[in-house]
């Protein structure tokens, strides 16, 4: 086949590229336990020890050095649907996140340039979550129908360039550069210890860019049946630009001041991670495992940092301000499996996601502080396209956690950290093609 032809399916790929939305429901910290991938989210998110293609610049790029000579092309969307649950207000009501369908996912492309050297290059959903509470009742003694937003709205993705090279035919190892963007909103309510006012600040607009990022792999076959993976994700420190407005609600008059329309910066960290991962191969089946840990003890609080500023008299309240976190290191288990003796394969999955939030720093728009646990099912199949090979994989996930949490009980005015039970429930239906040529 020319590569005239071959460059224009490339093109008709890339032209999907607009339907790649980002966002997700995190299982913790500010990422979900499984982005995307219609194939590895059926065997409960696991990729590391076997991954080739395009999609190994996102699961481990030492794939990228794929043992088929040729060029492919991956596209995986991930429509998800999370609801999350916690109090807020001073009676700690707990209260229902606004429904939303978010669709993260990637588009990929990789080439084999000789029996040694593999690139690759894409874009993908790498981080996110979305919890939006729309006007929540907050009765305050001279405001009775006071309501406050609040929202965690956060997508990172990133562009990445990679290349895998076979040390042996035993070994092989890869390294990824990784452009990574996050485009935000954030809505909280502060109480005022002194008044008992409740400052509910917004921030909008919130972009960054950083182009430090990297990923470094290596895959190891052991035996015949038996490979191992290894996945590096470096830690990137973010600092978006935006604006801040908002009001206040009063606990006395006069009841509703508006806030100032101002710029500011948000800073967080979107953390290391490293993952190991192994495949083990029967005549009919493959079992699966792998352990990751993710050092989101180094999030202790989002910053901010601009003007929040009273509209009546121009009172400025505070120039720099944060949402304290103090989450935990994240460490993730998985176990999968996957029979072949079908003609359509049966993938199955679990993952256990230890806790990260702080019970004592809880809030409605983060993941609960609780374990979270995620079941996964799917199945693939190949197809002769064009004479090619097109490949489809689905896989349903549910995932879920649970825990009772905070500091402050009903009645409390003083307190942000609300006693209560917050809860996540999020359901996704991954898809992906993927087109060798």
């Amino acid at each position: 086949m020319k590569f005239s032809n071959r460059f224009g399916k490339l093109v008709l790929f890339a032209a999907t590229a607009q339907m790649v939305s980002v966002g997700s429901a995190n299982a913790a910290g500010f990422e979900k336990g499984i982005m995307w991938g219609g194939r590895s989210a059926g065997v409960g998110g696991i990729a590391t020890p076997y991954m080739t293609g395009a999609q190994a610049l996102y699961f481990n790029p030492a794939g990228l050095a794929n043992d088929k000579e040729g060029q492919d092309v991956s596209l995986n969307l991930s429509p998800t649907f999370p609801t999350f649950k916690g109090p807020i207000n001073n009676e700690n009501t707990q209260e229902t996140s606004k429904s939303t369908t978010l669709i993260p996912g990637s588009l990929l492309y990789s080439r084999t340039l000789n029996d040694k050297v593999g690139v690759g290059i894409g874009y993908f959903a790498s981080g996110g979550s979305n919890a939006t509470y729309e006007n929540v009742g907050f009765p305050l003694l001279n405001n009775p129908t006071a309501t406050v937003t609040t929202k965690t709205d956060l997508a990172v993705t990133e562009a990445s360039l990679g290349a895998g090279y076979k040390v042996s035919e035993d070994l092989k190892v890869g390294l990824a550069w990784r452009v990574t963007m996050a485009k935000a909103e954030f809505a909280v309510a502060q109480r005022d210890p002194t008044s008992s006012n409740v400052l509910n600040a917004q921030l909008s607009d919130l972009k960054a860019t950083d182009f430090t990022g990297f990923r470094l792999g290596a895959q190891y076959k052991i035996n015949e049946t038996t490979r191992l993976g290894f996945n590096y994700r470096s830690e990137v420190n973010l600092k978006a630009d935006g604006n801040v407005g908002g009001k206040i609600n009063a606990y006395g008059a006069p009841a509703t001041i508006p806030l100032v329309n101002n710029s500011a910066s948000v800073k967080t960290t979107f953390p290391m991670q490293a993952n190991l991962g192994i495949m083990h191969e029967y005549p009919e089946w493959r079992a699966l495992a792998d352990v990751s840990w993710t050092q989101y003890s180094r999030v202790k609080d989002i910053e901010i940092e601009g003007k929040v500023q009273r509209a009546d008299n121009n009172t400025v309240i505070r120039d720099r301000s944060a949402v304290p976190l103090d989450w935990q290191d994240e460490i993730q288990a998985r176990l999968g499996g996957e029979y072949l003796g079908v003609s359509w394969p049966i993938r199955f999955g679990y993952a256990y996601t230890g806790q990260v939030t702080n019970k004592d720093k809880a809030r409605a728009t983060f993941v609960p502080p609780a374990a979270a646990h995620t079941l996964t099912v799917g199945t693939g199949q190949i197809f002769n396209v064009m004479e090619n090979a097109l490949q489809f994989d689905v896989a349903g996930e549910y995932t879920m956690a649970s825990a009772d949490a905070g500091t402050a009980p009903a009645g409390n005015t003083t307190n942000d950290f609300r006693s209560g039970k917050y809860e996540v429930n999020s359901y996704s239906v991954h898809m992906g093609l993927t087109y060798a040529f």
